[in-house]
């Protein structure tokens, strides 16, 4: 899915495809992240918290971070300390404010986002990412720019747990990505934000799959849409 934010109506390439709602996985650090600071949870997104020592799959998270650098390299171990200290009642209720997806979760606070209580659509998710770079989320303007700038993506590149991997060459991209495994089905997705040609836009690419994906899968669906996207832009302008 592609929307230019000046635009009422998004490019859908599935719609089948779009309407059905999974895991959102780590792409559910944005609307996280904004509920950590609009609670005081996190007061300052560039304070660091201590590496704690615990046994981790990632070098990348072997280290203090911050919200931000947590974000940038996608560190469950600090949201699941910060989905705890917000606490069930302000989470649900932060959630239903900021009308991130329909569906809620009952169960597992520090991990719901993961495990399938939490499910989100692909629509959703640009619904929610647009009214964030639109400015239109019940969050203050302050907070809303942290997460932006969490979101930024080195030039040419995304990063998560895993690293750092290719991606547009001279675009300046937001983004986050998301995988996890739900009951045998594995989703990868890349939802952000980003300029070309002059006009802004917000995408969510996803791919889900029985058995294995590589973690990349959602970031390759989005390098081949947004592409297809820029051609398409420029051939209507020929």
């Amino acid at each position: 899915m592609l929307q230019a934010l000046d635009e009422a109506r998004p490019y859908v390439s599935n719609r089948k495809e779009c309407a059905i709602a999974t895991a959102p996985a780590s792409t559910f650090k944005i609307p996280h992240a904004v509920i950590a600071l609009e609670t005081g949870v996190v007061t300052d997104p560039h304070a660091m918290v201590p590496y704690d020592g615990s046994d981790v799959p990632f070098e990348t998270w072997k280290r203090a971070h911050s919200l931000d650098s947590a974000m940038k390299w996608s560190v469950f171990p600090f949201f699941r300390r910060t989905a705890a200290a917000i606490g069930r009642e302000r989470m649900t209720a932060q959630l239903q404010r900021l009308r991130y997806a329909k569906d809620t979760f009952d169960d597992d606070l520090t991990n719901f986002w993961n495990n399938g209580e939490l499910l989100v659509t692909p629509g959703e998710q640009l619904d929610f990412v647009r009214r964030l770079f639109r400015y239109e989320l019940p969050a203050s303007r302050a907070n809303v720019d942290a997460v932006k700038a969490s979101l930024l993506m080195p030039e040419g590149s995304i990063t998560n747990a895993s690293g750092t991997h290719a991606f547009l060459p001279n675009k300046v991209v937001h983004g986050k990505t998301g995988n996890t495994r739900v009951n045998g089905e594995r989703v990868s997705w890349l939802v952000g934000h980003l300029e070309m040609d002059g006009r802004e836009y917000v995408f969510v690419a996803r791919k889900r799959v029985k058995g294995e994906l590589p973690g990349t899968a959602g970031v390759e669906l989005a390098k081949r849409m947004l592409e297809s996207a820029r051609d398409r832009a420029r051939a209507q302008r020929r």
